[in-house]
Formats: structure tokens, C-alpha cells, sequence
């Protein structure tokens, strides 16, 4: 095993002292709820480790019969292959040392399997190497479940034709020459980009005619496939087309050899087999050493490529098990990583930090992984609660109708059709109509026969026969990722009106940006608050300078500064959410984002629903600084802002909305605008140009140790008029407004300080409050944020037993 050398100083982690940032943590965490039975476990290893003890117990003691101890793992992870009785369990660790120190036992943990975790027992290696004995296929299909798979064509014969018009097309794709290497060994963006183009091409290629060797036993289907397994296994492991020189052509090389000596088995002769068996097996061996080495993945996981590639070395362990002896190590290490941590970006909510485009790609591969072991072992890890939920985390967070879709690299473009079939994919195994409407509408609105063929995981994961329902509930938060989702009305797309709110646990590193407490505001079809900025490439001038920086996203700077960007230390969390029919609440805090400029970073999100229009949104930002300070309100837009210094109002005009944003407070701000980036995005062969963007900023006009931004944005319809007016409520102790639309009023309070005067009549505890207020109605709708009571002109009250968010109604 190797151990692990680069642990900052002499940490020691076995009283439960929380790891460097970019490491995994012990899993499950201390008071856990687990959603699998049995659970994976996992650790963090000391500085030298080279072995584990282990020891999980119902008894806080660890005795009794049911304790079980295993001695000497070489991994910091653990699976079972039996489910644990139900109730509370406790677990703890040690370490075996290089030169054969013993560590004493780590703080205990517990965790507590509830009634209804899933079922996901995870059998030994050796019985899985038993079960599949010498037979192939085994990744689409069984021997034993190959006809039923055939049967398919046959029931669906339309969509059948049409995979296998696309299958017929691969058979002409010219091979692939191996890539040369880059001029003078130094890395280049376009040549990179070519050569990615060009295995993915590929990969759709050998898959492809894979599939329909598989299906139909063509030979014509079956020596192009033998062809393309020998050329590419003939090509240098260690060369150009290795993982660590390009690992975009090193990946796709890497599963299409498993899928097709999967499925081209009997093809290839006994020699042919051993050619494509090698090649797979060394290029398997490089990605397995590469997860093992210095910087192991199951201590440091928050890798993207190597959190793609474990899905690749898994389909490769499967493929080669019980023919080649390394492929049990890495199974049995794939089948450790899945339950104990994966995906490591993820939560159990579903949410996933990397943005969409990236959820897109990386869940479009892990499922495929999850089909392929599902299908070979009967192992189901999509009952893991992270893709149980992770389709909700796409259809409110990424609608079908989107025309950006933040936060993340890649925000600028539209879902496409890798969440289509994501959303299939779920459905179809969770028999979920929302996912089923979901996939549906993308299909409709933008999957036309004519601009996109049939393929294989199409005819493989959309099944027609389920119900497509929209969702009835319009609002979400997914607090492990920090992303709330404010809808006027999901099912509707015309004229749905969406807030997403960023404030993210994970930090400002990898795919994901400087952008905590941020937003973005759609409606009617339209981006109308935008996140700014592009994604050239990774890591050039623009996307690091730009693009991950505060500065590009609906924020806030201290004197003209933004959080820290490139690293998961700048983090920030939702804290407060609450759904109601009248109020849709959250609340960010991003006081660590700053690097230790603020003592207090809130931002509190208000949405107002009206029963005869989209509503509206508050944005209540608290920020105090540890000296006195400038601060800068942000927004972007796809067009310039219209600015009313006097009103202090800014109007972004769509094609078919518009967004009014009334500054309500501080009263002194000053405007400025401009269409410049700095420094501008970088063209290249594939995109020659980008667009211009607005950036404004409005600043305080003088230093102050603390501010309170009280912002209203009202989106509406191009052909329509404004229907709200805004004005302050002076109250000492608060930040607070009206606003007053045909529906009625509604007051809302930012407490500043101790506070403690009431509020045009209004008084309560919290440190934010929203009251609704309709004409001719005995009634009134509260939200409070962190607080106990609230008593509207001494009469009307409401009270909690204790401090809490919630919303509640009034009536007198």
C-alpha cells in the first residue's frame, strides 16, 4: 500500500481533529444518518500508515458478540457484505506504521441505520470472480439476459432502425492514427482540443459497433470492431495515448478496449485476445497506479479526471475479472470507493458543486458504470441517496428551458443532451414521472430527430411506457452544495421566473468559482441577472483572472475585492431555508469566503408569490467589516443597464422581460457600468469570438465598518408595466422597506445590531422579517429568520418555543 508522505507537519487525525480542506474526512460523519445498508466506512490514515485496524460495534464499548474487528486492511475503507441490524452503531480506527508502530485507537464515531436505507450489500471480489466464472458478455448484458436484451429490437423495431442507421454509419469511420506527440513536448490548447474531438469520435465509434455486434452477431459489425480493438491495443500505453500524457485520449482509449473485448469476445481470436487483454491491462495498471500513488484518491478524492476515470477502471476490473489477476485489485478498489465516498463532489441531497455541465458529463458516465455493474453483479449502488435525489438536483436547478446555467465552468450554455439522457437514465430506474417530464420536454423543445440520431444509451435508458408528470412543487435547496432554486412555476416554462442562490460548502476551486452568496435571475425565457464571464479553456488568462473571481458574479467587494478564488477554504453555506405557498426564503453565509476581511457576510433571499403574476425578490445583504471599509454591489447583464442615479434603480432590458432593481438602501451609492473583461476571453479554433457583457457595480460612497444592502428586483414582461412601488421605513436598529404592488404591501426588516425599535408598527426578535399584508383581508403572512415572536401593532402575535425560520399567518 502506499503511504501517505505529505501530510502538512505532524497533523495527527485520530481525535477526530477535521483534515486539511482537500481531504475526504472520516465517512460516515459523527451522528450520521447513512442511506445504504450495510455502510462503507472511511478513514483518514496517519502520517506512514501502511495498514488499518478496525472496529464497528452497537455497544459504545466495542464488546459484546455483534462487535467486529478486522485487522491489518490496506485501505482506509471498508464495505460489507451483510446489512446491519437497524439503530445506532459505533466505529473507530488505528494504524500500523512504517518501521511497525501501532497508533492507539481513534475517537469513536457512530452512525445510525435507519428503516429505510437501502439494501446494498456488496459481495466479496472472489464471489463476484466466481459468479461471472470465464463467460462474456457481461457489461450490457449476461448470457443469460443477452436474448431479453436482443428481444428489444423487436418491441421497439422504429427505434431499433434508427440506432441502427447510426451503427451502419460507424462502420466506414476511418481509424484513428495514434497522436503524435505535441511540438517540443510543450502543451497546446488547439492540438489538445483536436486530439479530444478525435477520441471521442472514436469511442462513439468502437461502442457503437460493439453494441451492434452484440445485437445482431453481424460479422461486418464484428471484424470492424475486431479491426479498431487491435489498432488501438497495438498503440504505445505509456506514449502519446497514455493517461498521463493526455488523459482525454488515455480515458476514452481505456473503456472503449473493455466494452469491446466485453462484447467482441468471441470475434477475436485466442491471440487477438491477448493483444487487446495486455493493452487494456497496462492502461488499467496506469490509471490504477495513478490513484494510488503519492496523493491516494480514497484520501484526497477532489479530482475531476480522476473521478471520471474510476467509472473507466471499474468497466476495465468487470471486463478483465478472473482473466487477468490485477483486475480483482482494481474491482475490489472501485467497489470500496462507490459506497464509502463517491461521488466525492456530491451530497446526499443530490446536489453536486461542480456546475451543471460537469454534472451532466460525469453522472452521464457514472451511470453508465452503474448500468454495466448493475447488469454484470446485481450490485445497485443507485440507491446511494446522492443519485436517489440528484435528478431533482437537475430539474430545478438546471430547467429544460434554461438559456444559461450557472454555477460553474460552462454556465453559458443550454442543458443538453447528456442531462436528456441522465434524466431518462433515472427515471427509468426510480420510476419517477417528474424526471420522465423532464426528459420529455427536452426532447420537445430541443431534441429533434433531425438534429440529433438515435444512440445507443437512448434506445438503452428512454422507456416510453412511464408516466411524465410535472412537478407540483416549485422550490428547492440542496444545503450540501449550497444551491436554492426559486421558481414561480417549474411546469410552466413562458413564463416561469427563477432565483438560483449560490453558497457552497465545497469553496471556490476546481470547476467551481469565487461566488459565494451570489445569484442569477431568469424570466420568461430570458437570462436577465447573469453570471459573467466565459470558459476559454482551463486555466487560461481569462478564466482564472475573470471568470473565477468575484468581481464576475452577481457578489459583493470590500474595497474593490472579492472572496479568495482557487481554493475549498473559501466556503460558504445556506443556513436558513423555508417553502411556504406565500414566502420562499434562504439564507447564504460567506464570511469565510473573504479570507478574514468580514465578521459577518449574510445574504438573505426573499421571493414574494402573487397570485395574478411571477412574484418578486428581495435581496438583504448584512456585511460588516473587521475595519471601515467600501463596499461594491454587483450585477451583470447580457445588454447594457439602464441607471437612474436619483431613483437609484437599474433596468435590464431582454427581448421579452425586463428586471427592475430598486436600491432601496444604503441611501449614498455610486454607479458605474462598463462592457469591458479584464482580460478579455481568449479566442481560439473553436470559438473565434465571445460576446460583450455588462458589469455594474454600485458602491458606498465612504468607508464604514458595516452595511446593510436592501435591493428589490421585479422581473416582468416586456408588454407589461411595472406593478410595485418601493420606499424605506426609517426604523433605529433596522434596515427595512416597503413595497407595495395590487396585491397588497409587504414590509421587511434587516436587523442592524442589537436593534429593538419596532417597525412601522412591526416587532419581533429576528434578524430578518418579511409581513405580507393584503387590502380588505384580516390577515397577514410572516416570515422571520431566527427569531421567537413577532406582534404587528400590539395586537395580531405570533410565537415559537424557541428561536427559529419559519413562516406563519396572522389573523385578527
Amino acid at each position: 500500500m502506499p503511504t501517505l508522505k505529505d501530510v502538512a507537519g505532524e497533523l495527527s487525525f485520530l481525535d477526530g481533529t477535521e483534515p486539511p480542506a482537500d481531504f475526504l474526512g472520516a465517512r460516515p460523519r459523527d451522528g450520521d444518518t447513512v442511506g445504504i445498508n450495510p455502510p462503507a466506512l472511511a478513514w483518514v490514515p496517519e502520517r506512514g500508515s501502511v495498514a488499518f485496524d478496525l472496529e464497528v460495534s452497537p455497544t459504545s464499548d466495542f464488546t459484546g458478540q455483534a462487535a467486529v474487528r478486522f485487522e491489518r486492511l490496506t485501505l482506509n475503507l471498508q464495505t460489507f457484505s451483510e446489512a446491519f441490524a437497524e439503530g445506532r452503531w459505533h466505529w473507530r480506527y488505528r494504524c500500523h506504521l512504517e518501521g511497525g508502530g501501532l497508533t492507539g485507537w481513534s475517537v469513536a464515531r457512530s452512525f445510525t441505520i435507519a428503516p429505510d436505507a437501502a439494501r446494498v450489500p456488496v459481495p466479496s471480489v472472489a464471489e463476484l470472480k466466481a459468479m461471472l466464472g470465464d463467460s462474456h458478455p457481461r457489461l450490457y448484458a449476461r448470457p443469460e439476459t443477452l436474448l431479453a436484451l436482443r428481444q428489444r429490437a423487436e418491441d421497439q423495431p422504429e427505434r431499433w432502425r434508427g440506432l441502427l442507421e447510426v451503427i451502419e454509419k460507424k462502420v466506414a469511420h476511418p481509424l484513428m492514427p495514434e497522436p503524435v506527440p505535441y511540438p517540443n513536448e510543450k502543451w497546446d490548447v488547439n492540438i489538445w482540443r483536436n486530439y479530444l474531438v478525435q477520441a471521442r469520435n472514436m469511442s462513439s465509434a468502437v461502442d457503437h459497433l460493439a453494441f451492434g455486434y452484440l445485437m445482431t452477431a453481424d460479422t461486418r459489425y464484428g471484424e470492424k470492431l475486431r479491426e479498431w480493438l487491435c489498432h488501438l491495443s497495438r498503440w504505445d500505453p505509456k506514449g502519446t495515448s497514455s493517461y498521463k500524457y493526455n488523459d482525454e485520449v488515455g480515458m476514452p482509449v481505456l473503456f472503449v478496449l473493455a466494452r469491446g473485448y466485453d462484447c467482441g469476445h468471441d470475434v477475436l481470436t485466442d491471440d487477438e485476445r491477448e493483444l487487446v487483454r495486455t493493452a487494456l491491462a497496462r492502461r488499467a495498471d496506469e490509471v490504477y497506479g495513478m490513484f494510488r500513488q503519492k496523493n491516494p484518491y480514497e484520501v484526497r478524492p477532489y479530482d475531476n479526471h480522476a473521478t471520471r476515470t474510476i467509472n473507466f477502471l471499474g468497466q476495465a476490473g468487470l471486463s478483465l475479472l478472473g482473466e487477468v489477476d490485477a483486475a480483482e485489485e482494481w474491482l475490489d478498489y472501485v467497489l470500496k470507493v462507490y459506497p464509502a465516498f463517491y461521488p466525492p463532489w456530491g451530497g446526499d441531497d443530490g446536489g453536486y458543486s461542480q456546475g451543471p455541465m460537469y454534472l451532466a458529463a460525469y453522472l452521464n458516465w457514472m451511470l453508465q458504470f452503474l448500468f454495466f455493474l448493475e447488469n454484470a453483479t446485481g450490485i445497485d449502488f443507485h440507491q446511494k441517496p446522492f443519485f436517489r435525489n440528484v435528478g431533482n438536483f437537475i430539474l430545478y436547478g438546471e430547467p429544460y428551458f434554461a438559456r444559461m446555467t450557472p454555477f460553474g465552468d460552462g454556465m453559458t450554455r443550454q442543458p443538453g443532451r447528456l442531462s436528456q439522457l441522465n434524466m431518462y437514465r433515472l427515471a427509468q430506474k426510480f420510476r419517477e414521472p417528474t424526471f420522465q417530464w423532464h426528459a420529455e420536454q427536452m426532447r420537445a423543445a430541443q431534441m429533434t430527430v433531425e438534429t440529433v440520431p438515435a444512440d445507443l444509451l437512448d434506445f438503452l435508458w428512454r422507456d416510453e411506457s412511464l408516466p411524465a408528470t410535472p412537478p407540483t412543487e416549485h422550490a428547492h435547496c440542496f444545503t450540501s452544495v449550497g444551491v436554492a432554486a426559486l421558481h414561480s412555476d417549474l411546469s410552466d416554462a413562458p413564463d416561469d421566473v427563477y432565483l438560483l442562490f449560490k453558497s457552497s460548502p465545497f469553496g471556490a476551486w476546481s470547476h467551481a468559482y469565487a461566488d459565494q452568496n451570489t445569484f442569477y435571475l431568469h424570466g420568461f425565457g430570458e437570462p436577465l441577472a447573469i453570471c459573467s464571464g466565459y470558459y476559454p479553456w482551463y486555466g487560461s488568462q481569462h478564466h482564472t483572472q475573470w471568470t473565477w473571481q468575484s468581481k464576475a458574479h452577481n457578489s459583493i467587494l470590500v474595497d474593490g475585492e472579492g472572496q479568495v478564488a482557487g481554493t475549498r477554504a473559501s466556503r460558504g453555506k445556506i443556513d436558513r431555508c423555508v417553502t411556504s405557498e406565500w414566502f420562499d426564503y434562504c439564507r447564504g453565509d460567506a464570511i469565510e469566503a473573504y479570507g478574514g476581511r468580514l465578521t459577518r457576510c449574510f445574504r438573505h433571499v426573499l421571493y414574494v408569490k402573487e397570485t395574478d403574476g411571477p412574484g418578486w425578490f428581495v435581496i438583504a445583504d448584512d456585511v460588516a467589516s473587521s475595519k471601515a471599509a467600501t463596499f461594491q454591489w454587483l450585477l451583470h447583464a447580457l445588454s447594457q443597464m439602464a441607471v437612474d442615479k436619483e431613483t437609484r434603480t437599474v433596468m435590464i432590458t431582454g427581448q421579452e422581460a425586463h428586471l427592475q432593481v430598486s436600491f432601496l438602501t444604503p441611501e449614498y451609492l455610486v454607479f458605474d457600468q462598463t462592457d469591458q473583461f479584464e482580460p478579455a476571453p481568449e479566442p481560439s479554433e473553436a470559438r473565434r469570438s465571445f460576446p460583450n457583457q455588462w458589469h455594474l457595480s454600485a458602491s458606498t460612497r465612504s468607508a464604514q465598518p458595516h452595511v446593510g444592502f436592501l435591493v428589490v428586483l421585479e422581473p416582468y414582461r416586456t408588454q407589461m408595466e411595472m406593478r410595485s412601488t418601493c420606499e424605506v421605513v426609517e426604523a433605529p436598529g433596522w434596515v427595512a422597506g416597503r413595497v407595495q404592488t395590487s396585491e397588497g404591501e409587504v414590509l421587511v426588516g434587516l436587523r442592524q445590531g442589537d436593534g429593538g425599535a419596532a417597525v412601522d408598527g412591526v416587532e419581533t426578535d429576528a434578524a430578518f422579517f418579511a409581513l405580507q399584508r393584503r387590502p380588505e383581508e384580516r390577515v397577514a403572512r410572516v416570515l422571520i429568520c431566527d427569531g421567537s415572536f413577532l406582534k404587528v401593532d400590539g395586537k395580531a402575535s405570533v410565537a415559537w418555543q424557541a428561536c427559529r425560520t419559519d413562516v406563519a399567518e396572522l389573523k385578527w
